[in-house]
């Protein structure tokens, strides 16, 4: 008799189980067919956006490494055109603090 009872109580929890799951099941459906709209139109909205961010990214990586690219070339023509005169002037310094009268303390 116990035996049968326990069966029972196993098969209750179980039909008790299913029918949650089922329940579970329709509640999960309803409310993805209610939220469905909003998440496309959010997709339709966010969508371009991305697409146009993704895009403004792209043309400013572009704009920008070639702006870092000049602004290299400029930095190295003007540094070999003045380096030899940074030399000369370098040597001019150090020629006249050597021939300098050493300060009276």
């Amino acid at each position: 008799m116990v035996i049968f009872l326990l069966i029972a109580l196993g098969l209750g929890l179980l039909g008790l189980t299913l029918v949650g799951a089922v329940l579970g099941l329709v509640f999960r459906a309803a409310f993805f067919l209610i939220a469905l709209p909003f998440r496309l139109l959010f997709l339709a909205i966010g969508l371009p956006i991305t697409i146009v961010g993704g895009l403004l990214t792209v043309v400013g990586l572009v704009v920008g490494g070639a702006l870092l690219l000049s602004a290299g070339v400029v930095i190295a023509a003007l540094s070999s055109v003045l380096f030899p005169l940074a030399v000369v002037a370098f040597l001019i310094w150090i020629v006249m603090r050597a021939t300098r009268r050493p300060a009276a303390v």
